[in-house]
């Protein structure tokens, strides 16, 4: 269908891309619906609202996974590392994206002692 619309829209009816639009939708709606996220999102949804629940959805399960031992399992190592910058790094926090970053970045460099 692609192709004709491409090469010759008049061969495409409203109604098949209308389908197909449905199609590609529903299964994409279904995948975000059953996913961790637990949003339940309908085709007929305001965009803007879809797009803050999911995002919010996101955030939720990243605030999560960063509190939660269970749900995190490297939290334990990053507290390790944190520990250690304790005193070079001031107030350190497994939130800090810089200290993360520096802890990755030592890691990537290894033992050079």
């Amino acid at each position: 269908m692609s192709e004709r619309l491409y090469f010759n829209p008049s061969s495409v009816s409203t109604e098949e891309v209308i389908d197909a639009l449905r199609a590609y939708g529903g299964d994409f709606l279904d995948d975000i619906n059953v996913s961790a996220l637990g949003t339940v999102i309908e085709a007929s949804d305001d965009p803007p609202e879809v797009s803050k629940a999911i995002n919010e959805a996101i955030d939720g399960l990243t605030s999560s996974a960063i509190e939660s031992m269970t749900d995190n399992p490297y939290k334990d190592f990053f507290d390790k590392c944190i520990g250690a910058f304790n005193e070079y790094w001031p107030g350190p926090s497994i939130e800090d994206d810089t200290l993360k970053a520096a802890i990755l970045d030592a890691i990537a460099k290894g033992d050079t002692d």
